[in-house]
C-alpha cells in the first residue's frame, strides 16, 4: 500500500470516529467546537457565503457547512498522516 492510500485511509478512520463521537453527549461540544466549528468560523470570516446563518446569537450550520467541514477535517487529517509517513515516523 503507498505512502497516500494509507495516509487516505487512516484519514478517513479519523473522520469516522469523530463522526462516533459525536453521538455521545459530553464529547459532541468538544468534537463540535474544536474540530468543526473553528474552520468553519475562519472561512466565514474570511467572506465565504453559505455556511450558515445566525439565530439568536447561534450560528446555524447549512448542509453545505457540515460537507466543508468534513473536508477540511478529512484533509488536515490526510497532511498530517501523509508528513508523518513521508517523514518515516
Amino acid at each position: 500500500m503507498s505512502l497516500l492510500a494509507r495516509a487516505a485511509l487512516k484519514a478517513t478512520v479519523v473522520l469516522l470516529v469523530c463522526a462516533a463521537l459525536m453521538w455521545v453527549p459530553p464529547i459532541r461540544m468538544l468534537v463540535y467546537l474544536f474540530l468543526l466549528m473553528f474552520p468553519l468560523w475562519m472561512l466565514s470570516s474570511a467572506g465565504v457565503p453559505g455556511l450558515g446563518h445566525e439565530l439568536n446569537g447561534f450560528f446555524v450550520l447549512s448542509a453545505a457547512a457540515w460537507s466543508l467541514a468534513a473536508m477540511v477535517l478529512w484533509l488536515i487529517a490526510f497532511r498530517i498522516f501523509y508528513m508523518r509517513a513521508k517523514r518515516g515516523g
